[in-house]
This record gives structure tokens, C-alpha cells and sequence, in this order.
């Protein structure tokens, strides 16, 4: 049961609508206990499924499954979001690197960070570049740049995948 009594939980698709009971998507929240620093539709960037309604007779709403982290959405070139699936483990091994970051700089544009390790060749980098070809548009420029240390998003923790760019 989610406690409605303290706050509005609400799970919305791409298009902000409302999800039905057994549809997953975004959770978004607004506490009600908080006024000195008050949170308004604050999306935390879980991904979850409201259940029917409970069988003990309660009418609080049900939190069927919370499916864990949305990830980050990139844009493609017609202006529609998708959500990139990346070989990571392969990509690591073919650059051979401590660390790695893929971000979307521009329209059709990614550029892969990382910290390369001794091993890290150019023979390397077109492997990476073969499988992430393989997700993104194959008319996508990918650009590789090395960086000394690991890469920290705003939060302190290191993103995998970072969208920069955004289409208008």
C-alpha cells in the first residue's frame, strides 16, 4: 500500500499521461509533509506498476512492482526518444579502460569517455565503435576522449550514460 496520506504518487508514460494498474512507468512524486523546502512533482527516476486494488479492503492505492532505475533517454534524429542498450562489458574490454561514460553532445553526436587503461589501443576503439554502432543510428559520429579520472554525474555517482543534448 503507499501511504496517500503523505503524498501523491504518480506513475506517468513518455507522454506524462496516466499509467493503468500492470503498466510500468516513471514515478513521480509529491510529498505533503514538507513545507519549508516543498517538492512538486518531483521525478525520482524510478521506474514502477500500480497493482489493483487490494483484496484486505483498504482503498489506499497498491504499488505492484517497482522495476528499479529508469535509464537516461537519448533522442535520434527524428526527434523521438529512445532508451540506448549498450554492450557495456564489451565496450570496457575493447577499450580496455578503468572507466567509461557515453553521452549524447548533439544531434546524432556521442561522444564515449573514458579512462583509458595500459592496454587501450586504436584497434580498441574501433571495436567500441562497432558495438555501439550497433545501438545507435549508423550514421551517428562517435567521438572518443580520454579523461584522467572517473566520471561523476551531478549527484557524486558515476553515470554510464549521460544525455547533454536536448531537441527543441
Amino acid at each position: 500500500h503507499i501511504n496517500a496520506e503523505m503524498l501523491l504518487l504518480e506513475i506517468v508514460d513518455e507522454n506524462d499521461e496516466d499509467c493503468a494498474p500492470g503498466t510500468i512507468g516513471r514515478v513521480i512524486l509529491t510529498p505533503f509533509f514538507s513545507t519549508a523546502q516543498p517538492l512538486i512533482r518531483y521525478e525520482i527516476g524510478d521506474l514502477a506498476e500500480f497493482g489493483e486494488p487490494c483484496f484486505c479492503g483498504r482503498h489506499l492505492p497498491v504499488l505492484k512492482k517497482l522495476q528499479g532505475r529508469a535509464n537516461t533517454m537519448f533522442v535520434n534524429t527524428a526527434g523521438k526518444k529512445f532508451r540506448p542498450i549498450f554492450l557495456h562489458d564489451e565496450i570496457a574490454i575493447a577499450l580496455q579502460c578503468k572507466a567509461h561514460q557515453i553521452a549524447q553532445v548533439g544531434p546524432n553526436v556521442f561522444e564515449v569517455r573514458y579512462v583509458p587503461g595500459q592496454l587501450t589501443t586504436e584497434s580498441g576503439i574501433d571495436a567500441a565503435r562497432i558495438f555501439l554502432g550497433e545501438t545507435l543510428e549508423h550514421t551517428a559520429k562517435i567521438e572518443f576522449k580520454t579523461t584522467p579520472t572517473a566520471l561523476p554525474n551531478n549527484g557524486s555517482k558515476r553515470q554510464i550514460v549521460s544525455q547533454e543534448y536536448y531537441f527543441d
